[in-house]
């Protein structure tokens, strides 16, 4: 691979000074952090649910309250990591990009270089 080839892949898709396809850095963080704050609260909520259930099991008068909480944090905590998700992986489609950045072009010397090595006794064992 010639190193024109890859200066040229990093400016189609690999920078994200001045692009406006990408989020800043600090936007990013804030999704994500959106993200990780859903999982917490999930987490609150599901001892909240076996505070609860424990309440409940108790006859204490706190069992009613507890569950509400457990609703309602078990609510916010879901509308938050789904948030987060819908966020982190929206983007218009004229801005997706349309090839692995990582994964390199085949090329017609790279096809035939495969076949070469691997196609040649197909059909015979070695």
């Amino acid at each position: 691979m010639s190193a024109d080839h890859r200066s040229d892949r990093s400016t189609r898709g690999g920078g994200t000074e001045g692009h406006p396809g990408h989020r800043s850095a600090s936007r990013a963080r804030a999704i994500k952090s959106t993200g990780l704050l859903g999982f917490v609260v999930v987490a609150i909520a599901i001892v909240l649910l076996v505070l609860a259930i424990g309440a409940t099991a108790g006859h204490h008068a706190a069992g009613g309250w507890l569950w509400l909480a457990t609703v309602i944090v078990g609510i916010v905590g879901l509308a938050m990591v789904a948030t987060g998700r819908v966020l982190a992986t929206s983007a218009p489609a004229h801005e997706r990009p349309q090839e692995d950045p990582l994964q390199p072009e085949v090329t017609a010397e790279d096809e035939e270089n495969y076949r070469q090595l691997y196609r040649r006794g197909r059909g015979r064992r070695r």
